[in-house]
């Protein structure tokens, strides 16, 4: 082969590159440390906060160290009267930044402006449009601005908010994916959208065939480590309580509706009966749908567990019982109830569901009991061969709902009726229950 055939070989060779990536490794480790260090803002290594507060609030800033200026957004939120709510201040803090401030200094300001956000206060609304216009002293959180607009105060739940609904991978994986991670994780500003994100899925439920989706959107938005991500957030608690209840005050949901969102309420706050404290912020709407949800549940929980335990031959009996006191709930007369289990009945009532209920302090020689209130009455439904007992609410020994233990004793004295389930027992409890309360049925709604 010639020279000139060689040569001619190589131009027509090209060389082949793989393609590069879009980010050089360089940047991407630098952005590793950036999200690294962002939350350390905490950490005062000795520093005196106090100190630097009395600083800020006379304004004395050339007294303030250089490294004493990382941690002045530390001291925005402190005292009884935060400088944070002094717009004035906050227009001079921020002009003598401009000369003072590191690239560290402004990452924890956006960390402090991430954290206690309040969209409505025209201070924030100043640090956010300080940031935006330093943008590039704020490191990663300047790059997700340009993209979210996470600096624009009064609207950046908003975006927030829209951005987090729309993503494919979910609520919190995307939430993560943006920097909002460790102690941001719960920051006011995710708060603040997801309160938004609540009350507008909870106005687009009446037009949606099925809810579902956007209520488990919700709740993969709420729920961390099966617990909820927000209870320092002042409104959070109510919106989630009433996006998952308030739809259905004088609706009725799907039976996979109700089921999943009567679950879940469930494993964040537990029973309301038994652990109130858990519910205070929620609603009384809200918290109404869940009390006649449990009515309902505890009602299909005694039938359930008593029918494993009962005889075959005392099915009759049985689906007698629950149809009567079925037509009272339907008619949304039967207001509360709540189950006693005896040991036995207790372990089927744990692979049943995770509802409260109350147990016997000694053996009820396998017997159960359903506490109910219909209008003034508290009525007693025992297992078995158990009488129906009723007491008027507010005398003596009547049975309270929703203790934790109960003895065989208190749920059978000074009863003011009581009646055996033999003949047409239904006519008779009907008629004394009307008698006392004016709540008359039709007999062929309760008798089987």
């Amino acid at each position: 082969m010639s020279i000139r055939d060689v040569i001619n070989e190589y131009t027509r060779w090209q060389p082949s590159f793989r393609s590069l990536p879009t980010v050089s490794k360089t940047e991407r480790i630098r952005h590793k440390i950036e999200e690294m260090l962002s939350p350390i803002t905490a950490i005062t290594l000795g520093v005196d906060l106090e100190k630097i507060h009395q600083k800020l609030t006379k304004q004395q800033w050339e007294s303030i160290e250089s490294r004493e200026w990382k941690f002045t957004p530390e001291c925005l939120s402190m005292g009884e009267k935060p400088l944070v709510y002094d717009e004035s201040f906050v227009a001079t803090y921020l002009a003598a930044l401009r000369y003072h401030g590191s690239s560290m200094v402004f990452r924890r300001l956006v960390w402090y402006y991430l954290r206690d956000y309040e969209p409505k206060r025209p201070s924030f609304h100043r640090i956010g449009d300080f940031l935006s216009t330093h943008v590039a002293k704020c490191g990663l959180w300047g790059e997700r601005h340009a993209r979210y607009r996470i600096f624009d105060a009064p609207n950046a739940f908003r975006t927030l908010c829209v951005e987090i609904m729309r993503s494919e991978n979910g609520p919190r994986t995307f939430i993560e994916e943006i920097g909002f991670k460790g102690t941001l994780t719960s920051s006011k500003l995710v708060a603040e959208a997801f309160v938004y994100a609540c009350d507008n899925v909870r106005s687009a439920i009446p037009r949606a065939s099925d809810p579902l989706p956007s209520l488990q959107k919700i709740v993969g938005w709420a729920v961390i480590n099966q617990s909820f991500a927000y209870e320092g957030a002042r409104d959070a608690k109510k919106a989630l309580g009433d996006v998952m209840l308030l739809p259905w005050v004088s609706r009725t949901p799907s039976d996979p509706v109700r089921e999943w969102v009567f679950e879940w309420m469930l494993r964040l706050f537990k029973d309301p009966r038994i652990e109130p404290h858990n519910w205070m912020r929620i609603s009384e709407d809200a918290k109404g749908v869940m009390f006649r949800w449990l009515t309902k549940a505890s009602f299909d929980q005694f039938f359930e567990v008593v029918g494993e335990v009962v005889s075959h031959n005392s099915k009759h009996q049985w689906d007698a019982r629950k149809k009567f006191w079925l037509a009272y709930y339907e008619r949304q007369h039967l207001q509360e109830a709540w189950i006693v289990f005896d040991k036995h009945g207790e372990t089927i009532a744990k692979r049943v569901g995770n509802m409260g209920y109350g147990r016997f302090g000694r053996s009820s020689r396998g017997q159960s009991v359903l506490i109910m209130r219909i209008g003034s009455l508290i009525i007693v439904e025992w297992s078995h061969n158990g009488a129906c007992r009723i007491w008027r609410d507010g005398e003596n020994d009547v049975p309270t709902l929703y203790g934790p233990e109960y003895s065989k004793k208190a749920l059978m004295t000074n009863s003011l009726y009581d009646k055996s389930h033999m003949g047409k027992w239904q006519t008779d409890v009907h008629d004394f229950i009307a008698s006392e309360t004016n709540i008359r049925l039709d007999y062929r709604d309760y008798m089987i």
